[in-house]
């Protein structure tokens, strides 16, 4: 009898909390075995280097379940599982034999196996999302001792002296009450089952809300033991707020930690904003950056630790406690509202007909808003509008209900005839308010020219989320930002057809996250005009017509670019020539540039006239020049750069170009160019990995790979100061000792494949990456981690270029 067995076996556990969350991938065990009706037991001890592996991820199961199944898919063979209080406290399993039967339909016993694991648990510290090789007797930190609890719910919470101080903090009071009036300026249509009170007794009366004073939870991971005497990291992570409704919108700024090496870009940070599992839906919940934001949209208790590391040192943050309320007990009142065709409220959770509101006209409907109230409009129904606007203070959620069968494309739809300079919906001067499901459309019945509609202002507004909404046919912004206002969440909103920008303003701690922004006619897809701490974070600009996909201007500061798709220029600079503006500590991490669709080609991918840059593990696609530091007349130039760990791939269809990995001004200063890769196919005498005009003392170049098989006997691929270089004289120049050139050899070249430029086996990119000193780089641009052993040497080296080797 002849069967295929893959044992599930990279056990990882990790320690969030105090919490052991685990998971489990496969590797391929064996060959087919052939194994007799009356074999003996047989026995497999794992390969050393399959022993110890660890990963990050997020799991509500605290148990070990391991699984045999047959690539034939006829059968599944249980062996486990293995609860936390089988392991070792230092979370060892040596030798557990497991017993593995294969029976026919009247359980007589065909096969069996056993199978020895030999496996060593690392708890987190050891860290971060993703996987790494650390091959036992190769780890320098020793296996802390946890003891596993089990995961808290959310009715206790125990006690902790948390180091995590929120920065702005938000106490409802109990001042408001279930019967004021609203403040309005026309008279709400009345439906046919009676004329509602406003502000009545709400069925049920909603409890008292909660203070946000938080009783975190104790921290019962261990932390890092520090060097006696040694430099030590102190975590400081505070938060715009750790209580309110679902969704609530959450920023965390840790940029103020000290005893980080060269500052929060250059170090590795990552916040775990769900530890224990309460919403396993939600993916989003890692977020790497000194500044970031999350989104919950489920009620519960959450746990968030933030973790770093910087200059080989790691620190984490205490724990700190996220509760996040049940919309229909939080609000003290909830109103429904439909149009006179649809009159449906059939999904209303509000089953008080007294609250139950027909209208055509959807300002009469804002104008219900007041603190602790909800608004909620039929998802099929529409309504005309010019220009409206949120009325009353928050908390406010303005939203949408929708039955169970409809399509989640449904929303309820604003039609927007506004002509001239104006906004269709306004959220200007609120506070703690939510918008979120609609779908906004600009209809024009003249020339459209004549129009310069905005869909969504946010001007003056504080802890404010626009959040899963459609904006479309607007002649000039999606949404407009002002610049008076602070934490605020622009997540998951689907902004197309638009005349000038997707996104325009500037704001302190602004958050961009999961947005996509398409088929914008002119200018840029996203323009920040000042501002500081902004996280843009896994959002799609495509099709951008205009100058740039992100621009980032004006006086900035703390600027996290990170998981983006960007098919026009990233640009960090002054707005023009005439401009003193000073932009400064941007973070460009795990990006991916090509051209957008019909075009072979984008001229550049990032344009830089800043200080204090950080380009790491971005991949180029089909891009002229990868990086270009320029020169302004007011401020200078772009200078203090750290590119790492970058792929810049064109491939032969524009193969006469001007190709630049990196081009600089004799401006320049400070730039360090390491573990890059610069693969271009180009035979023009213009095609050059490196032009930089500054002297050359002004730039480290080492541990790159460069790919330029068309070059001529003539051609020069380096130019410093006034000279140019070919790899030779360019090494003999003091550039460049430990770097290649020659082919990086990748698993593929298809962007169809999963191995996109992933090394092979055979490549010389894996395993030789030097050390970037005072850049810490563990995150390659799929988000996993790094350094992996990638040559089976029992070695955990970084590899060359943005993609590890896993």
């Amino acid at each position: 009898m002849h069967f295929s067995k893959k044992l599930q076996f990279c056990l990882i556990a990790i320690v969030v909390g105090g919490a052991i969350l685990v998971s489990i991938p496969s590797i391929a065990l064996a060959a087919p075995l052939s194994i007799k009706k009356s074999s003996v037991i047989t026995r497999k001890r794992l390969p050393p280097k399959h022993q110890v592996a660890l990963c990050y991820t997020k799991q509500n199961d605290i148990k070990l379940a391991w699984q045999l199944q047959p690539k034939s898919q006829n059968g599944r063979y249980s062996i486990g599982p293995i609860s936390l209080s089988n392991l070792h406290t230092q979370l060892t399993l040596t030798q557990k034999a497991y017993k593995v039967e294969k029976r026919d339909s009247a359980k007589k016993v065909l096969a069996k196996r056993i199978y020895i694991l030999e496996i060593t648990l690392i708890a987190l510290e050891d860290f971060f999302r993703g996987c790494v090789s650390k091959l036992t007797g190769t780890s320098s930190t020793p296996t802390p001792t946890i003891t596993a609890t089990s995961t808290p719910t959310n009715t206790t919470v125990p006690t902790i002296t948390s180091t995590a101080t929120p920065t702005i903090t938000f106490t409802p009071t109990a001042t408001y009450t279930n019967t004021p009036s609203p403040s309005a300026s026309a008279t709400p249509t009345p439906t046919s089952t009676g004329t509602p009170t406003p502000r009545a007794t709400n069925s049920p009366t909603p409890s008292p809300i909660p203070t946000n004073t938080p009783t975190p939870r104790p921290t019962n991971s261990p932390t890092p033991s520090p060097t006696p005497g040694g430099p030590t990291i102190n975590v400081q992570a505070n938060f715009n707020r750790v209580e309110g409704p679902a969704p609530l919108f959450i920023t965390m700024d840790a940029t103020q930690t000290t005893g980080l090496q060269n500052g929060p870009l250059k170090a590795d940070f990552l916040t775990v904003f769900d530890a224990t599992g309460v919403d396993p839906s939600n993916t989003t919940s890692y977020k790497r950056g000194a500044f970031n934001g999350h989104v919950y949209t489920r009620p519960g208790t959450y746990y968030v630790r933030v973790y770093v590391e910087s200059g080989g040192i790691r620190g984490e943050s205490s724990v700190q406690t996220i509760v996040v309320h049940d919309p229909s007990s939080y609000y003290a009142s909830t109103y429904c509202f439909s149009n006179s065709v649809r009159r449906n409220f059939t999904a209303c959770p509000n089953t008080d007909s007294r609250y139950h509101i027909v209208t055509d006209n959807f300002q009469s409907a804002l104008n219900y808003g007041a603190p602790y109230s909800r608004l909620l409009f039929d998802a099929g129904s529409s309504w005309n509008i010019t220009s409206v606007q949120a009325q009353g203070t928050g908390p406010q959620h303005i939203g949408s209900y929708r039955e169970a069968t409809a399509p989640l494309s449904q929303r309820p739809r604003l039609i927007s005839s506004a002509q001239g300079y104006s906004s269709a919906v306004s959220l200007a001067n609120q506070s703690n308010i939510i918008f979120t499901g609609f779908q906004i459309t600009g209809n024009f019945t003249g020339d459209p020219a004549s129009s310069n509609l905005t869909g969504i202002t946010v001007d003056g507004t504080h802890n404010a989320l626009v959040f899963d909404n459609i904006i479309e046919n607007t002649n000039n912004h999606g949404i407009y930002l002002g610049h008076s206002h602070a934490d605020l969440g622009i997540v998951q909103n689907l902004i197309r057809f638009n005349g000038q920008y997707g996104l325009y303003g500037g704001a302190q701690r602004l958050v961009v996250m999961s947005n996509t922004i398409t088929d914008v006619r002119s200018q840029h897809g996203i323009r920040i005009q000042g501002g500081a701490y902004s996280y843009f974070w896994k959002n799609a600009l495509t099709n951008i017509a205009g100058h740039t996909s992100i621009t980032i201007r004006g006086n900035n500061t703390i600027s996290i670019i990170m998981n983006n798709l960007l098919e026009q220029i990233l640009s960090v600079m002054p707005q023009n020539e005439t401009s003193a503006e000073y932009v400064r500590d941007v973070q460009i991490d795990g990006n991916t540039f090509r051209p957008r669709l019909g075009l072979d080609r984008l001229n550049f991918a990032i344009r830089c006239a800043a200080r204090n840059v950080v380009v790491r593990n971005n991949i180029a696609l089909k891009v002229s020049t990868f990086f270009d530091a320029t020169n302004h007349p007011l401020v200078g130039a772009c200078s203090e750069v750290d590119i790492d760990h970058n792929t810049f791939y064109n491939d032969g269809n524009i193969l006469n170009d001007e190709h630049y990995l990196l081009t600089a001004t004799s401006a320049s200063t400070d730039f360090k160019l390491r573990n890059n890769i610069y693969y271009s196919l180009s035979s023009t005498s213009w095609a050059r990995a490196i032009q930089f005009a500054a002297p050359l003392t002004e730039l480290e170049s080492n541990g790159n790979l460069f790919y330029m098989p068309n070059q001529t006997s003539s051609w020069r691929g380096f130019y410093g100061g006034s000279n140019s270089y070919t790899f030779s004289s360019w090494q003999s120049a003091g550039m460049d000792q430990s770097s290649i050139n020659g082919a990086p050899y990748f698993v593929s070249t298809d962007p169809n494949n999963i191995g996109f430029l992933i090394p092979d086996s055979n490549s010389p990119l894996v395993d030789r990456a030097i050390s970037s000193t005072g850049l810490s780089n563990n995150f390659d641009a799929n988000g996993d981690l790094r350094p992996r052993d990638g040559n089976g040497d029992n070695r955990a080296v970084a590899d060359v270029g943005a993609l590890e080797r896993q």
